[in-house]
């Protein structure tokens, strides 16, 4: 059973599913549950839109990464809960939230535990700050990652629920083993993709850096295996061959892209 909090106000809360949008309004679960609102730390907890934060066009996710934009002109008002709310038109007002696969558990998407890009992200920071500091803070992550604290706190209590991370507020954070295991895959990808952009496709390295960001999350497993194969086959035991070929690919390279600016 999985739930999807929606905090008070009138209206509407968008998701995009392929082709549909499916259309919450007031506290509803997609017909799965209703919502637990006030218990964030439920493990079947899918996302909570607390509309909390008294101005911005985020609404941020209290139990995950699943954050919403502002669409329309809704109005930060008084709350009666908290000490803001939104208040919205029922015309043209509504929150947009990115699709995720944990929304649809009944058309056969992965349970809860697969991880989203950004969770993919958040993991990797941690990663990386635990290798240079063995621990790290929220607020290194959100520096490293240039995100608000509401943002990583929402991120930390998912990766919790998952046991990829030793999280408590307030205190250290600490990658499990499993969560260790996870974020090396995620950084083999990434080393491996901006290797193939630099050193074979000869990319500048700020580019590689953002493509290899934005592809080390959507390459199928198989894909990702014969191009990292593919980087060994060139670099290791067929150094002479392999640098032939990349010369050659530069050459050829050129060669198309200064035909095509005549």
């Amino acid at each position: 059973m999985r739930t999807l909090a929606f905090i008070p106000g009138r209206p509407y809360l968008a998701i995009p599913g392929g082709a549909r949008i499916i259309t919450v309004t007031l506290v509803m679960a997609l017909g799965l549950a209703s919502a637990s609102a006030t218990n964030a730390a439920d493990p079947n907890l899918v996302a909570w839109w607390k509309f909390d934060e008294g101005g911005g066009n985020t609404a941020y996710d209290s139990a995950g990464d699943n954050n919403g934009t502002l669409e329309g002109d809704p109005c930060w008002v008084p709350g009666k809960i908290g000490d803001y709310a939104l208040e919205f038109d029922g015309i043209d007002d509504y929150v947009t939230v990115g699709k995720n696969d944990s929304f649809f558990p009944a058309v056969g998407m992965p349970p809860i535990s697969a991880l989203s890009d950004s969770l993919e992200d958040y993991l990797e920071a941690i990663f990386h700050i635990e290798k240079a500091k063995q621990a790290a803070r929220a607020k290194d992550i959100a520096r490293r990652m240039n995100v608000k604290g509401p943002s990583v706190t929402g991120a930390l209590q998912a990766l919790a629920r998952r046991k990829l991370i030793n999280y408590s507020p307030y205190d250290l954070i600490t990658l499990t083993e499993k969560g260790r295991e996870a974020a090396r895959d995620v950084v083999r990808r990434h080393a491996v993709l901006c290797r193939f952009f630099i050193d074979i496709l000869d990319a500048d390295p700020k580019e590689a850096e953002k493509g290899a960001c934005r592809m080390e999350h959507a390459l199928p497993s198989g894909i990702m295996e014969r191009l990292i194969g593919f980087v060994e086959y060139l670099s290791s035991g067929r150094e002479e061959e392999g640098q032939d070929l990349i010369e050659d690919f530069k050459e050829y390279y050129d060669r198309v892209s200064r035909t095509a600016g005549d």
